[in-house]
């Protein structure tokens, strides 16, 4: 499985079970970047959301602890995702 298969199995897996489950909804304008973790079961955690991807990613990067980390673009329609590296 290549890189872009897997973003899109987690993306898959955050928009139709662990979103729906911890009440997050995708398309609403609160939840413009979301970020998630793996790591913790079978499930991504959500971890927030942010109305920039700047401001993602630098929510990202004070989970210091975390290593596999995912940052979602809403809404659903024009989804994107990206897995955030330290640098």
């Amino acid at each position: 499985m290549d890189t872009t298969e897997t973003l899109r199995s987690i993306f898959d897996r955050i928009k139709l079970l662990d979103a729906l489950e911890q009440g997050i909804d995708l398309n609403h304008p609160a939840h413009r970047f979301t970020v998630w973790s793996a790591g913790f079961s079978d499930r991504l955690q959500y971890c927030g959301s942010r109305q920039s991807l700047d401001a993602a990613r630098m929510h990202a990067d004070a989970h210091i602890g975390l290593k596999n980390l995912y940052i979602v673009r809403g809404p659903l329609d024009s989804f994107g995702i990206m897995k955030f590296e330290r640098h």
